[in-house]
């Protein structure tokens, strides 16, 4: 997987690696992986920049956006890196360098990848910025194992001729990441097509190997390593009681409002102290679960989760839910319920949050 031919004008050759890591993965499962790219295109003239590129992806790789927010194209088109990322922080998936060659010799930019919506075709876009003088933002279609890049724009004279990219190994549910892969046959083969302006063709391949290992799977009653049958019982890493603070990912709040306070006492007792501010349009929400200065609590449960809810109206319900990632870590959302009002049209909004133990 690379854009090796988001690149060049005057095709001679062209070369793509690709290296997923961690290498070892199950032979059946899925599992998150990172993806690197370093795709590399020689030529010999300015006049023939790529028109779009194919790639086929191998059968055990898959994209799985799930929770990434969605960035639309106009809020990143057409802008500096710096602005492009300030605009959607949190649908960031990856990044890298580029170096473009040309009329004006050799110039070096930055590549950052955003989700796009799916809906208007836009799986991926890819904004690539080499100083002031080539912003591009290609965009990608995923469609089973082809992932293509189509009507590439005829840069002239400047032409990129090196990518060198990374997909980050970024969590997308409880159980996904935005790149996974699994180890069936042993080895990873990825094909990149590339069709210039000059309707010259290059290829280019790129073959991993990846080592086979089972994941790990807690053992329960009665099974072989659990249970009185399997000898001695593994234990659960302890939640570690005390105060916990973090805040929401929604940009369209301030920082100081997105903020969730709460405590884990001993016997593993949650109660909530502090909840955030939620948008849904202009409008914001207002406490429901600590209005007045009042505490909820929930005790956790024996998966190291908790959910206080409240009714909105009818079966409307307000949540805030987290659950335990590690011993001092937890991840959450929270849904809250607006009504239909001059600033915004009546609906829910769901946010992720995720706190530490301070």
């Amino acid at each position: 997987l690379a854009f090796s031919s988001v690149a060049w004008a005057g095709p001679v050759s062209q070369s793509l690696t690709t290296t997923l890591s961690p290498s070892k993965q199950d032979k059946k499962q899925f599992g998150g992986v990172s993806l690197h790219n370093d795709i590399r295109t020689t030529f010999s003239g300015f006049d023939s920049p790529p028109r779009q590129t194919v790639f086929t992806i191998p059968p055990d790789v898959k994209f799985v956006p799930g929770n990434i927010p969605v960035c639309p194209l106009s809020a990143v088109a057409n802008k500096p890196d710096d602005q492009a990322r300030a605009a959607c922080p949190q649908s960031i998936t990856g990044q890298g360098t580029v170096e473009a060659q040309g009329f004006l010799g050799t110039q070096t930019g930055t590549v950052t990848f955003f989700r796009g919506d799916s809906s208007q075709g836009q799986d991926i876009i890819v904004h690539t910025s080499v100083g002031s003088l080539l912003i591009l933002d290609v965009i990608g279609d995923i469609n089973g194992r082809t992932l293509s890049f189509t009507g590439l724009p005829n840069t002239g004279s400047q032409v990129l001729t090196d990518f060198d990219l990374t997909f980050n190994k970024r969590k997308t549910g409880k159980q996904t990441f935005y790149v996974m892969a699994r180890c069936k046959k042993k080895k990873w083969s990825t094909t990149e097509t590339t069709t210039f302006y000059n309707d010259q063709m290059l290829s280019a391949t790129s073959t991993q190997a990846c080592t086979q290992g089972k994941v790990k799977q807690p053992k329960g009653k009665g099974g072989k390593k659990g249970g009185k049958k399997g000898g001695k019982k593994r234990k659960k890493p302890r939640q570690r009681s005390g105060s916990y603070a973090g805040s929401t990912t929604q940009q369209a709040v301030a920082q100081s409002f997105r903020k969730i306070r709460f405590t884990v006492s001993k016997k593993g007792r949650v109660t909530l102290t502090s909840e955030p501010s939620v948008a849904r349009g202009d409008c914001v929400s207002t406490p429901v679960f600590t209005l007045g200065g009042t505490t909820v609590s929930k005790k956790l449960s024996r998966h190291g989760a908790f959910t206080f809810t409240h009714t909105f109206l009818g079966t409307k319900i307000d949540k805030i839910h987290g659950k335990f990632v590690s011993t001092d870590e937890v991840e959450g959302y929270a849904v809250y319920n607006f009504a239909a009002q001059d600033l915004c049209s009546g609906g829910r909004a769901k946010v992720n949050f995720s706190a530490k133990r301070k």
